[in-house]
């Protein structure tokens, strides 16, 4: 369970850490290959094969998110390189999810949960010490107000509740299905993202405009 919890941990840190050396555009890109990853390492990890229609079925799932997600494709080597690792692991902490709910151990969903998250917990606060950024939390909370303790804790049980459904959609499904689900959920996210920049920009727009008739009265 230790090195079921590292992997989470990792998969997490270097996801967030690639975004910040590349775009958006280019990390959906990637990340949009995440059921082609989930198919390899089923077929070496646990020798699951798939037919012929599935595999076809793929290529539109991957094709289609990268098309709808296309734009500023801008990168270093090292982000590129983080990007494909941590699309890596999204596929490998999915399929080894898969193998611990359905598997030999057979964990229930909030099992699982309990066993993992006080470990990923002890980790990502040794990983935010060394990184620095536990210091920096500690000084924004001692400054800030009463309503970012509130978004800390909506966030813990939003983070909780998708956990919780994620696992037991798994484990009622397969890996494949949760990494092609989860290119329907960038497509989402990336739409959503943009749209409400059209709207911070149209809002902008308004106001300006505003302002220019109210100078001429």
């Amino acid at each position: 369970m230790i090195s079921f919890s590292v992997l989470y941990t990792i998969n997490i840190a270097i996801s967030n850490l690639s975004l910040d050396l590349v775009t958006l555009a280019f990390h959906q890109l990637v990340r949009s290959t995440t059921p082609v990853f989930a198919v390899i390492i089923s077929l070496v990890f646990s020798l699951k094969t798939f037919s012929r229609a599935i595999y076809l079925s793929l290529i539109p799932v991957v094709l289609g998110v990268a098309l709808a997600t296309y734009g500023d494709l801008s990168w270093t080597a090292l982000g590129f390189f983080l990007t494909v690792l941590g699309t890596f692991l999204a596929a490998l902490k999915t399929v080894a999810t898969n193998l611990v709910l359905v598997g030999n151990m057979k964990l229930q969903p909030m099992d699982l949960l309990w066993r993992m998250s006080f470990l990923a917990f002890f980790q990502c606060i040794v990983y935010s010490y060394f990184s620095g950024e536990l210091q920096d939390m500690l000084d924004m909370l001692s400054t800030s107000e009463v309503r970012v303790y509130w978004f800390l804790i909506g966030n813990g049980l939003s983070a909780f509740a998708l956990n919780y459904v994620s696992f037991t959609t798994n484990k009622l499904s397969s890996a494949l299905t949760m990494t092609v689900a989860a290119n329907v959920k960038q497509v989402i996210s990336f739409f959503f993202f943009f749209h409400s920049i059209l709207i911070m920009i149209d809002f902008k727009f308004f106001l300006k405009k505003m302002s220019n008739l109210n100078s001429k009265f």
